[in-house]
């Protein structure tokens, strides 16, 4: 259990940190409305889908109607394979 909890705050430190340096760009971008998915293989009850609940309603509290955070769990976007291949994809 106390991996779980590691990876959890883990995996919240890096939403955050990568959300201060993020939103602010992405707001300053534009004024229209940004759409951040964020799809996962975990089920509703898990940690990280927990965690990813809150930082959802910090980043859509924080920055109003500018940027608004969907999350897909239990693979709704596809299994882990297809979620990397969509982030490689993204990347270049």
């Amino acid at each position: 259990m106390k991996g779980s909890k590691t990876v959890v705050i883990g995996l919240t430190a890096v939403l955050i940190g990568s959300a201060s340096i993020m939103i602010p760009k992405l707001i300053e971008a534009s004024s229209e409305k940004k759409t951040l998915t964020i799809a996962h293989i975990h089920n509703d009850s898990a940690p990280v889908y927990q965690s990813l609940e809150d930082f959802a309603t910090g980043v859509n509290e924080q920055t109003g109607d500018h940027l608004n955070v969907e999350i897909y769990p239990n693979g709704a976007l596809g299994d882990e394979r297809v979620m990397l291949e969509l982030g490689a994809n993204w990347c270049y």
